[in-house]
């Protein structure tokens, strides 16, 4: 566990599934809604961000997922990280990638993004997973600022579907 200014990073259970597809739903939507049409997003948030999706992550020892909690104990943020699931050519097989990490706008001012990928980056070599992928919006410059300071490089791009839609995503990595 890793607490700062008063937020507390754990790492979450199969009881948080429910809270997590609840901020999941919720962070997703508050930095890209208005990117896609209502019904693209509904479909998207359905099929990746349920209850059920979490419940899966959790049970499966590929993945860990973290919860940020605020001084009251209201979920603010998480973070998804686990083996490589992205389109990268000659994958070494213990590739690891940050698959989400997201925190509520109110508190992204809060230095939440940087503690969250130190945790991540902390078990991601803990696991012996090298390299590090993460895919990005290719328009989401901030979250691109945030991976460049832990050492990530665009080695590539893919399309990455929401609903009908195709967004061109990067493809960062870190290698050690």
């Amino acid at each position: 566990m890793a607490t700062t200014a008063g937020y507390k990073i754990q790492v979450a259970t199969r009881d948080d599934a429910e809270v997590l597809s609840v901020i999941s739903k919720q962070t997703f939507a508050d930095s890209f809604s208005q990117y896609y049409s209502p019904a693209d997003l509904q479909q998207f948030l359905k099929k990746y961000h349920s209850t059920e999706t979490y419940k899966d992550l959790l049970a499966d020892p590929g993945f860990r997922i973290w919860i940020v909690a605020d001084k009251d104990g209201s979920v603010v943020g998480y973070g998804v990280g686990g083996r490589c699931m992205l389109p990268v050519t000659d994958m070494p097989v213990r590739s690891g990638e940050v698959k989400r990490l997201y925190v509520l706008p109110s508190h992204q001012s809060a230095g939440l993004g940087g503690l969250m990928m130190d945790v991540m980056m902390r078990w991601f070599d803990d696991e012996g997973f090298n390299p590090i992928y993460i895919g990005v919006y290719s328009d989401n410059h901030g979250a691109q600022r945030l991976y460049r300071r832990f050492g990530f490089e665009k080695i590539g791009d893919y399309e990455f579907l929401v609903g009908d839609q195709r967004d061109q995503e990067f493809i960062l990595a870190r290698v050690l």
